[in-house]
């Protein structure tokens, strides 16, 4: 547990995702800073707000790719994220893990059961990783808050001179009395500080020169 401030609260947005359907025009531009611009926006239904994250990194796919497929460093790179666990691999193109978000205190911690399921398109050569929630896979533990509903996307995408578009969309609930105005005021920084750290992640020695079964990098 951690004392409350708003720059940890934004790690109770970081579970949580939302598929891309979303018009682009209702987007608000909230910061734009080191080469990466957050955008927030309200979805019909929901008190809490989405966020979507965009940079751009000199990496290959491949490279981006196998920093998600390295489940266990995720506490290196997505913030406020201590733990991390493969559950299984299906395929090779669907993942499962665990993970637990460190809430600030008097808040609980947060843990969640999330499906990846990487897609690859041939005609452009960019990656789709759709983001789920399967929270009734294993036993909830005790002191932790299950996060029920989570949906969203990574999405990579190449273009010229070696550069890599990443986009990271996310919106959900994550369960338990937490004041809807609460999560939304820290919105920015989880994809913020998590874009940042992905593009010092992804230069890592252990993440070049790697190839997957579901995708031909062209």
């Amino acid at each position: 547990m951690r004392k409350i401030t708003l720059k940890s609260l934004a790690l109770i947005c970081c579970l949580f995702t939302f598929f891309p359907s979303f018009a682009q025009e209702d987007w608000r531009l909230r910061k734009s800073a080191e080469g990466i611009e957050v955008y927030t926006k309200k979805i019909d239904g929901s008190a809490l707000e989405a966020f979507r994250g965009i940079t751009h990194v000199s990496a290959s796919i491949s490279s981006l790719t196998a920093v998600l497929y390295d489940v266990g460093t995720f506490p290196e790179w997505m913030f406020m994220t201590p733990t991390s666990e493969l559950i299984s691999r299906e395929n090779k193109s669907i993942q499962i893990h665990y993970t637990i978000t460190d809430s600030p205190w008097p808040v609980a911690d947060r843990d969640a059961v999330i499906r990846y399921q990487y897609k690859y398109d041939e005609s452009n050569g960019s990656l789709l990783v759709l983001i789920d929630a399967l929270p009734d896979l294993m036993p909830e533990k005790e002191g932790l808050v299950r996060v029920k509903i989570s949906q969203g996307i990574w999405r990579f995408t190449p273009e010229n001179h070696g550069l890599v578009k990443v986009e990271y969309e996310l919106h959900a609930d994550p369960n338990g009395n937490i004041p809807a105005w609460l999560v939304n005021s820290a919105a920015v920084d989880t994809p913020f500080k998590t874009l940042k750290a992905l593009k010092a992640q992804v230069k890592k020695d252990r993440y070049q020169s790697r190839s997957f079964s579901f995708m031909k990098e062209k």
